[in-house]
């Protein structure tokens, strides 16, 4: 199971993507990433494992001016 979250920063904005393993939730992130205009840099984050075992990455991207 994925889960997705988007928060807003500034304008533009961060996803944090949670799934079972780091493998699904890599998959997963570069696929958002790469589904985000290109102009609004978007890049990874952050990378970590959860003390519950999950896995976290965080994806931010800028808005346009």
């Amino acid at each position: 199971m994925i889960k997705e979250e988007h928060r807003p920063s500034g304008t533009g904005g961060i996803y944090t993507i949670v799934a079972e393993t780091k493998e699904q939730a890599l998959e997963y992130a570069t696929a958002k990433k790469n589904s985000i205009d290109y102009y609004r840099s978007p890049s990874i984050l952050s990378q970590r494992e959860l003390t519950s075992g999950e896995y976290e990455v965080q994806i931010k991207y800028y808005g346009l001016d």
